[in-house]
């Protein structure tokens, strides 16, 4: 009897043991049941984030390539627009402006700087000229571009008109074209005026004269590498850094790309021409029967 009671104690014993091991082991069950659906979601977030990051970059290699395009038509070859495309992504990369909006302002100035007598290295210069003076009146990009196509404007005129003047006028508020015309010409403000509606003062003169007054705005020197420090300015830094190294990746594989997306095309196309009829017929089917289930709804 007592052997046999040693053994209903072992017994019992190895019985507890195994019902405590099972109740660890089901709460590690329970657990990895737990966290599974935590992976998925973390897994999913970090798919869909990647997918967000190479759209991204694509999109941003895709315009890359049509503004080389256009510099390049602008500039006469590709090496030349490769070259100022690169010290573009340098100046943007130091201002609260993006590169889309530095490269919108370099377009318009190209189109009339020959006019006026501006050469293509004073891009920059002029670039640093009007950003500050639109950093420190607060019209930020757009008020940059604007004034880019009010000096365009002037050029294709081949004079100084007051309509432009009122133009940059209301881009850069506080900023007096006519004051920069008398100050160049050293002149009162008034015989400025009398003389820009006579018609008397040439396109290069003008856009020379409303340059330099820019330069010397009060606070403008400097005024974008301030900004540029703000949360905005910082922000516009990032998505400029982000989009550069993005572009850099993706540029080796873009002509791959486009054979694909060529390929594709005619597949899809094909495809998307099969299954239309059958979507409206599906659509021409399901109308009255939504249309009388809309009607049984409406008076509940």
């Amino acid at each position: 009897r007592e052997v046999a009671g040693q053994a209903d104690r072992s017994f019992g014993e190895v019985r507890r043991e195994a019902l405590r091991t099972e109740g660890v082991l089901g709460g590690i069950g329970r657990g990895v049941s737990l966290l599974g659906p935590v992976l998925l979601g973390v897994g999913a977030a970090a798919a869909a984030g990647l997918g967000a990051v190479a759209a991204f970059g694509l999109k941003a290699a895709a315009a890359q390539e049509q503004s080389l395009i256009a510099l390049e038509s602008l500039l006469g070859g590709a090496k030349e627009a490769k070259a100022v495309f690169a010290d573009l992504q340098k100046f943007a990369a130091t201002t609260p402006f993006e590169l889309p909006q530095i490269l919108d302002v370099t377009k318009r100035f190209l189109t009339f700087s020959k006019t006026v007598g501006l050469a293509q290295d004073q891009l920059i210069p002029f670039l640093t000229t009007v950003g500050n003076i639109a950093s420190v009146t607060g019209s930020g990009a757009e008020g940059m571009s604007r004034v880019a196509l009010a000096l365009g404007q002037i050029a294709s005129k081949g004079r100084l008109s007051l309509e432009e003047l009122g133009q940059i006028s209301e881009a850069l508020p506080g900023f007096s074209g006519i004051a920069a015309i008398a100050a160049a010409r050293g002149t009162t403000t008034a015989q400025a005026m009398e003389d820009i509606s006579k018609g008397t003062v040439g396109a290069k003169e003008g856009v020379a004269a409303l340059i330099k007054g820019m330069a010397s705005f009060k606070g403008a020197a400097g005024a974008m590498a301030k900004q540029s420090q703000t949360l905005l300015g910082l922000f516009s830094t990032f998505k400029d850094d982000i989009s550069a190294a993005l572009i850099s990746g993706f540029d080796p594989v873009l002509p791959e790309l486009k054979k694909t997306l060529g390929d594709l095309t005619p597949v899809f196309k094909d495809a998307v021409a099969q299954i239309a009829p059958v979507l409206g017929e599906l659509l021409t089917t399901l109308g009255p029967l939504i249309g009388s289930l809309a009607q049984g709804i409406v008076p509940i």
